[in-house]
């Protein structure tokens, strides 16, 4: 399972995360992320388990 997520589920993420923000704007961006953390300085999830 850790293989996966760090292989194939990042390009899902990813790919994803390019439609949302062409869909709905940049804001969108960090979907998969949750405050204060990720790549893009955070994102809307409130609560997220490691």
């Amino acid at each position: 399972m850790s293989a996966w997520s760090h292989g194939e589920a990042t390009l899902w993420a990813d790919a994803m995360s390019h439609a949302l923000a062409e869909h709905y704007g940049r804001w969108a961006v960090g979907w998969r992320w949750a405050h204060d953390e990720g790549d893009f300085g955070g994102g809307p999830v409130g609560n997220w388990c490691c």
